[in-house]
């Protein structure tokens, strides 16, 4: 089997979402710890006899974290029924004078509004540098509530915010009137939802917060074996790629769907949403092909984008559009419409003659994403059909970025035929392995009339090449060669640029 060719393995398992309720956990010895944390703690009128409590539990997390400005920095917002900034985020740097602020803040009284609360500590995230650079690793937000919110829809719409942009919440439902659904709606994670009936016992979950608020969710995912896809929650269009990257740590990859779901049992994307895109376990995949044993799917003869459990054939499922299952695959992949090729030195290639997807054996699927426009067009100085891009369109290939973290390219060629429409200002990649054009591993791209490389290894720092301006009205070929000591880059079958790099292709998608 050719290098790059990819079984995907579909495990299934039934998996109950409960909240967990009244349990001793360990506290880990955390020194290592790269987090922003905002402890968002209830004060309404029903916390007074469990406020004290509450307040011992937050001082145990602090006491528990590495706080230092490069570390672990923390950050206080109590809410009733309007909610108030206690202390920035790094305000407090020693231990002692951030404890003491805990145990001076304001005495509980009024409604409980949380809805406010989550607002208030995402607008404190937005507005803090070290966020906006995205220079912590977590960023993280412990919500301590002994009520529930008047508004679900204000306090769900509150929380989809704060989780779009990257922060991990942890709730936890102090005595027994708390809501469960808000409880649960609040948490990244359905476990990290936690219930304590009794406010007494409440010290007893600071090991798993810790835990929680510091390791990263790919080392729980990954548990130190190969990659990993997960779903990205709470956003059904994306999905998580834990890469390892030694000395157990990971690197995370979220990549797109387009307009499909990830489909958690299947390892694709698909058409139709399964409940909460989270049917099953995270799944792991360490490189055996092909599949081993009998795959527990089977496709309907009548129509092959149809496919269903074999112990239970009302579980039917559908692949996306331009997908067939195979029952070798295990997994839906590419109804190829053109003789594909199978060279063994050739990874991709898109002639956008029948759609958007990869020629090739690999079959890779190419997803339209962004708020511009991707169109198959003819032009007559091209054979066949071209791909014009408008606006912010692009396609994204999941296969590329993920091949390239499981395979450690050393060297590569990346080529392609382009034309500009007009004179963009802006940087616009032409092909990348991430969408971040200047962080990502590699790129091809355009700034105004102008074309470039860009290339970042694991041991290189971020190189760029440029070349003189070529023009908007005719076609061009631009290619970039790396044979791992060199980068090259030339443009109509001319050298325009050279530099010495080494290493393996770094596999960042961008910057979180």
């Amino acid at each position: 089997m050719a290098p790059g060719v990819w079984t995907f393995v579909a495990l299934v398992f039934a998996v109950a979402v409960t909240l967990q309720r009244g349990y001793t956990s360990p506290v880990p010895d955390v020194t290592d710890c790269s987090a922003d944390v905002v402890l968002v703690i209830d004060r309404s009128g029903s916390m007074s006899g469990s406020y004290n409590h509450v307040l011992s539990f937050a001082k145990l997390i602090v006491s528990n974290l590495p706080l230092s400005p490069t570390e672990t920095r923390v950050g206080v917002v109590t809410f009733n029924s309007h909610a108030s900034v206690q202390v920035q985020i790094g305000d407090y740097t020693d231990e002692a004078d951030l404890l003491q602020k805990i145990d001076n803040l304001p005495t509980p009284g009024g409604g409980t509004a949380i809805y406010k609360a989550v607002r208030k500590m995402h607008f404190m995230f937005q507005n803090d540098p070290r966020f906006q650079a995205k220079q912590a690793d977590r960023f993280v937000a412990i919500v301590i509530t002994d009520g529930q919110d008047s508004s679900l829809s204000h306090l769900q719409a509150a929380v989809n915010d704060a989780h779009n942009d990257g922060i991990t919440i942890i709730s936890i439902g102090l005595g027994n009137n708390v809501n469960p659904v808000q409880i649960h709606a609040m948490a990244s994670e359905p476990e990290y939802a936690l219930i304590q009936p009794s406010p007494s016992a409440l010290v007893q979950m600071v090991g798993k917060v810790v835990s929680y608020t510091c390791i990263d969710e790919c080392v729980s995912r990954c548990n130190g074996h190969g990659i990993v896809w997960a779903q990205y929650k709470p956003n059904c269009h994306q999905y998580v790629v834990c890469e390892p990257v030694g000395s157990g740590k990971y690197r995370k990859h979220v990549m797109p769907c387009g307009d499909l779901f990830w489909n958690q049992d299947y390892l694709t994307c698909t058409r139709t949403k399964t409940g909460d895109c989270f049917v099953g376990p995270p799944v792991h995949y360490n490189g055996v092909l092909p599949v081993q044993g009998e795959c527990p799917y089977e496709s309907d003869p009548s129509n092959p984008r149809y496919f269903h459990s074999l112990a239970d054939h009302s579980q039917v499922q559908h692949c996306a559009i331009g997908l067939q299952f195979s029952e070798d695959a295990c997994t839906c992949v590419v109804v190829s419409q053109v003789q594909p090729s199978c060279a063994d030195d050739l990874l991709l290639h898109f002639d956008f003659e029948n759609d958007f997807n990869d020629v090739t054996c690999h079959n890779a699927v190419a997803n339209k994403y962004g708020d511009g426009a991707v169109t198959r067009v003819s032009d007559p100085h091209r054979p066949g059909k071209v791909a014009m891009f408008s606006g912010h369109g692009y396609l994204e290939v999941p296969f590329m970025n993920t091949w390239f973290a499981n395979n450690h390219v050393s060297a590569f060629t990346v080529s392609l035929f382009f034309k500009l429409a007009n004179d963009d200002p802006v940087i616009s990649a032409l092909v990348a392995n991430g969408d971040c054009e200047e962080d990502c591993g590699f790129s091809l791209c355009t700034n105004g009339n102008c074309a470039g490389a860009r290339l970042r290894t694991d041991v290189g720092d971020g190189i760029q090449l440029t070349c003189p301006v070529v023009t908007s009205s005719g076609w061009h070929h631009i290619a970039m060669v790396y044979d791992g000591s060199q980068v090259k880059l030339y443009v109509d079958n001319n050298v325009i640029g050279t530099a010495a790099i080494s290493g393996t292709i770094d596999t960042l998608v961008c910057k979180y």
